[in-house]
């Protein structure tokens, strides 16, 4: 009995509801077998899984071509999609009664059980949710309590009596909600104990998630409104600024992003979701604009530098942050991500060793994700530009260092180190031959980057640059044939 328990250790457990109701309470049938007490167990456990996947933050993934080439800015432009993955979450189960017969005589097999599993789920970090369904005046109520001595009432009043079985799945919708809001495990994510705030969260994440499928822009302006309006419902609702700064993200706002997320992390301190997206979205920021916003908004060049290097300094602020924060609130992928922000900072202000460092815990990391992660192409597309970067991170450094130019044909616009006329004055580009102590080390990282991200030509290129700097021609000379074709 004991050892049963373990498979429970840190969940909750939802155990059948009593339903004290007489055998035919308002024109309804009841089962005197427990289908009803059954059915609110059953629907509180599915709502709670459900609410589970609305407050799962995303995880940020790298684009194509990320890690830069040689010679080129090494951080990629981050996107946010949906994950499998949370650092926190109720992990819920249900509870099942059950009996022991001795002849015609009934036990229940809690008497025989309770006093070893009572102290045993205590010492696991085990909760059980108990309630009772009953009619009251002008309705029905459910009352529940938990083993943590945590208590709730979700009253249901209607004019007439409604059908037991639509009472008692909008009350186990209503009790799943309250479980979950006032879990004080769930402040992390974000989340909000206003129901009127909750409903418009979740029209913004229908919008959001048909804009993902369709593309559809009028469901994402429908996203922003929604997530908006809730946060105006609950000023402390920090996951609705979050979604509301991802939507802006996608709606080309840096800026009103910025400040969303900025409010995000006031509501929540201990929020990492807030501090992930406002860091990448700081660090990306001159990514959104198109050519024609970035000319109209366009400044002193100093004036620009000087902004963008304070954008770039907070993003690495952040990133520090999330490293600093317990790993009981951080996820595996988000502090991955955080290391490879801090990576790409410092490749970009030419720290290559410091770059080398982070960019070796983003590996780590990103290797330890679950199987349902590390299979998704596009996590592999990340871990991909891990890898790259590393492998940059090595040769950069010994950028300058080159052997004799050659006319040969190369893909990498950083390796031209000038351009000749020809007898025919055509002319005629030279490319310099890098040379680096750590070009089979790096030529390792960018194939295996390849073997993740086998369409990623910037990854290819890399790889056949160091491939010819060691000797061999036969990479570069194969990409030259199919940019021939």
């Amino acid at each position: 009995v004991a050892l049963s328990q373990i498979p429970y250790a840190g969940k909750t457990i939802i155990q059948p509801f009593a339903t004290p109701l007489t055998p035919s309470e308002g024109g309804n049938k009841v089962d005197d077998k427990g289908e009803l007490g059954q059915l609110i167990a059953d629907r509180v456990l599915n709502k709670l899984g459900e609410l589970n996947e609305e407050l799962r933050p995303d995880v940020v993934v790298l684009q194509p071509g990320a890690g830069g080439a040689a010679g080129s800015k090494g951080a990629a432009g981050s996107k946010f999609v949906p994950s499998g993955e949370s650092a926190v979450s109720l992990d819920a189960t249900l509870g099942r009664s059950s009996d022991l017969e001795l002849g015609s005589v009934k036990i229940p097999l809690s008497l025989l059980v309770t006093p070893i599993q009572f102290p045993m789920r205590k010492l696991l970090g085990v909760r059980e949710i108990h309630g009772t369904f009953h009619p009251e005046q002008d309705g029905y109520a459910l009352l529940a309590s938990s083993t943590a001595g945590e208590t709730w009432k979700v009253p249901f009043a209607v004019g007439s009596r409604a059908k037991l079985a639509d009472a008692a799945t909008t009350l186990a919708d209503q009790l799943a909600f309250l479980v979950i809001s006032r879990d004080p495990r769930m402040t992390s994510v974000g989340m909000t104990q206003s129901s009127q705030a909750f409903a418009e969260f979740h029209k913004g994440l229908n919008h959001w998630r048909k804009y993902e499928a369709e593309e559809d822009f009028e469901a994402l302006t429908e996203a922003v409104k929604d997530f908006r309006k809730a946060t105006y419902l609950d000023p402390d609702f920090a996951l609705a600024y979050y979604r509301l700064g991802l939507a802006l993200r996608a709606d080309d706002q840096p800026g009103a992003a910025v400040e969303v997320l900025r409010r995000s992390v006031r509501a929540r301190s201990n929020f990492v979701p807030g501090y992930i997206a406002l860091a990448f979205t700081l660090y990306d920021f001159e990514r959104f604009y198109n050519e024609t916003a970035a000319a109209g908004s366009s400044g002193p060049p100093a004036l620009q530098d000087a902004a963008k290097e304070a954008r770039t300094k907070q993003a690495v602020a952040l990133w520090q942050q999330v490293l600093r924060f317990p790993a009981s609130i951080v996820s595996l992928s988000d502090r991955a991500s955080a290391y490879y922000g801090l990576c790409g900072a410092a490749l970009d202000s030419k720290q290559y060793y410091l770059a080398y460092f982070y960019c070796k815990g983003a590996e780590r990391l990103y290797a330890k994700l679950p199987d349902t992660l590390q299979n998704d192409p596009r996590m592999q597309e990340t871990q991909a530009a891990v890898l790259n970067t590393l492998g940059v991170a090595l040769v950069v450094r010994n950028i300058d260092r080159h052997e004799d130019n050659t006319a040969a044909w190369n893909c990498s616009p950083w390796s031209i180190g000038s351009i000749w006329l020809a007898p025919g004055r055509r002319p005629v580009p030279h490319y310099l031959i890098l040379e680096s102590p750590y070009g089979r080390r790096a030529l390792w990282y960018f194939q295996r980057a390849f073997a993740l991200s086998p369409h990623d030509m910037v990854i290819r290129c890399n790889a056949a640059s160091i491939s010819f700097s060691l000797g061999n021609r036969q990479p570069m000379e194969d990409l030259e044939d199919d940019a021939a074709a």
